[in-house]
């Protein structure tokens, strides 16, 4: 139950200095009993007939509404949910349409990501903010959706810096799932197949892992950020580690690879490694060698000796991949199974989300498909300029470019205030996929537009670009280069290599010591036959 909610100052600000109606969607992340606003989105399923003066909550679409979460939705990491609604304007709820309203609500809730492996989903609770610029009053209503809470009641709210106190977290995983694919090619028939090879590697993912921090067993109930970063839990009095030792050439020289692929500030610096009796197909999962091309599938003809495919499927499928699980958690009261359950509730989204977009293409190109590998939907890193600290994501196909992903979320994820790319257009600037021709009569000169006049200059931010993605997410760990890891055949190679050394040093030692000996003889036996009379 929603008891309080805390929102940024930025889009507190953001909010007062719009003098037209402005309504949109509300991030954020539950706390407890605090409801914590991270950052606004301008709501695109707006009737574009409407002036600016017009738009209110009444003039939202629910169908292009509910399109819009979905794909924001599924951006999102484990720990943030779309929170409700917000209205920037003089107009009362009173004469809002309440119904509208609370329909519009009822849809975000019913976007909210599932788990269906993981515990029964709980009544959740959402928000309805309004601002009014003139007086900078806000007020917040929370609903539920019970016969006993289905009415709106206040909230308190509080204007304050809370981004500061959550926290990004990541690992890894290793899928491998075989199967077969079906003969009749339909959407429907596909996505079942892959589901049920998948289902025994997600019941495994949420019932039979645990969590190591910084390799250690930790507690359930235990705090989670209590514990100190990988690199400061190393005292400088130790000894340097097998791998630290092996390799010559200083960290120092693979800084700026780190910086460039995967900033370490942006993450918190622990070492998070889901294990389990039971996992299948279990890797190193630590291992930054392990799999370093992200993920794949891979057909191929059904006499490879399957046990699990039936003699009449023309092609089986082979899914591999390193999966990354990330998810966005307050620092005070998240313990260790909170954070595992983060990571399970994360991970089985992306790896059916992965399969859904996979059974789209497989439908597409049915039984013509003649490539003998197809690459699985990439998960890519985004970076929000207007609230960079939250690991949002999406899904980018190999035939796609980072262009094409930066176009395809500016169509629906604006934050309120941001800068407007003249090449990448957000929202009702789009019509369908294409981006705007340029010299466009609707567009003024200059490389960028706001429809927010009433922004400051004291708060632009960068243009959100390919700057903005990081599509190496999947194909290495973050603070460690891939030369400094090493995987299991290096390893099995430098112990093959160790023996043989040891092996030729005792034959050295073996041939030195017979040259010896043989030396030491011949001159006894010189010496006793000069001594002896003849």
């Amino acid at each position: 139950m929603i008891k309080s909610i805390s929102i940024e100052q930025k889009f507190y600000d953001r909010c007062c200095s719009h003098s037209s109606p402005c309504p949109g969607i509300v991030l954020g992340g539950l706390n407890k009993d605090e409801e914590c606003i991270f950052f606004l989105l301008t709501a695109t399923g707006q009737e574009c007939a409407e002036s600016a003066e017009a738009k209110n909550i009444d003039t939202i679409d629910a169908d292009k509404f509910r399109d819009q979460c979905e794909k924001i939705s599924r951006m999102l990491p484990a720990g943030i949910h779309i929170s409700g609604l917000y209205f920037s304007g003089t107009t009362d709820l009173k004469s809002q349409s309440e119904n509208h309203i609370k329909k519009l609500l009822k849809i975000l809730r019913d976007c909210d990501k599932h788990n269906p492996f993981g515990p029964p989903r709980l009544d959740s609770e959402k928000v309805y903010l309004q601002v009014e610029p003139k007086t900078k009053k806000i007020t917040a209503k929370a609903i539920g959706f019970s016969q006993t809470k289905d009415f709106f009641r206040p909230v308190d709210v509080k204007v304050k810096s809370i981004i500061d106190r959550w926290r990004a977290i990541k690992t890894y995983i290793t899928l491998s799932i075989e199967t077969h694919l079906p003969s009749e090619r339909q959407l429907d028939t596909i996505m079942e197949q892959l589901k049920k090879a998948a289902d025994p590697y997600l019941h495994a993912i949420n019932s039979e892992t645990r969590l190591l921090v910084n390799n250690t067993l930790r507690g359930p109930e235990e705090p989670l950020f209590s514990v100190k970063g990988k690199d400061s839990n190393k005292p400088g009095s130790q000894a340097k580690g097998r791998t630290q030792k092996r390799h010559t050439l200083p960290r120092e020289k693979f800084a700026h690879v780190r910086q460039e692929t995967c900033p370490s500030t942006l993450w918190e610096p622990l070492d998070f490694t889901l294990f389990g009796p039971d996992f299948p197909c279990w890797h190193r999962t630590s291992s930054c060698s392990s799999i370093d091309s992200g993920a794949s599938s891979e057909a191929f003809s059904a006499d490879s000796g399957c046990p699990q495919v039936p003699s009449e499927a023309k092609k089986n499928l082979l899914i591999n991949g390193r999966i990354p699980g990330i998810a966005f958690l307050p620092v005070n009261g998240t313990l260790v199974e909170h954070a595992l359950q983060a990571f399970r509730d994360d991970l089985t989204h992306s790896i059916l989300m992965r399969l859904e977009l996979l059974s789209e293409e497989l439908n597409v190109t049915s039984g013509e498909m003649e490539v003998p590998q197809i690459q699985l939907p990439q998960r890519v890193l985004i970076r929000i300029p207007a609230c960079p600290a939250i690991p949002m994501s999406d899904y980018k196909f190999v035939s796609e470019t980072p262009d094409d992903v930066v176009r395809r979320v500016s169509m629906f994820c604006r934050p309120l205030g941001s800068p407007v790319s003249r090449d990448f257009p957000y929202g009702d600037h789009l019509e369908g996929t294409n981006p705007p021709t340029k010299g466009h009569s609707s567009l003024d000169s200059g490389a960028e537009l706001s429809s927010d006049a009433e922004i400051t200059p004291e708060d632009t931010e960068p243009l959100f670009n390919t700057s903005c993605l990081d599509t190496n997410l999947e194909r290495s760990c973050e603070g460690c280069p891939p030369e400094d890891e090493l995987s299991d055949v290096e390893i099995i190679q430098d112990i093959h290599e160790m023996a043989k050394s040891v092996s030729n040093s005792k034959n050295v030692i073996f041939l030195t010591t017979g040259a010896v000996v043989t030396l030491l003889l011949g001159i006894l036996l010189a010496i006793y036959f000069d001594l002896s009379p003849l």
